[in-house]
């Protein structure tokens, strides 16, 4: 994952600008890392492992649309 989304940064951004999007990409991907289990047990203890699961793919669900719109890939040979 982490792989794919690095290549992805470096496809959308500019040469130059390549050190803030790496580094900016490095904090979401550990604020996620560490708040994602947190959330995930706060869910689970208020609601149970099913809603939690639910809700989980809910999000999942509703962020690809958000993805698609917001992200286009251009080959770089243009």
């Amino acid at each position: 994952m982490t792989s794919s989304s690095a290549a992805l940064i470096i496809d959308l951004c500019k040469e130059k600008h390549f050190g803030a999007a790496m580094g900016t990409f490095g904090t979401i991907y550990d604020v996620g890392h560490a708040s994602g289990p947190i959330l995930a047990g706060i869910l689970i203890a208020r609601l149970g492992y099913q809603y939690s699961f639910w809700i989980m793919a809910a999000i999942l669900l509703a962020a690809i649309p958000v993805f698609i719109l917001n992200v286009t890939v251009h080959p770089k040979n243009e």
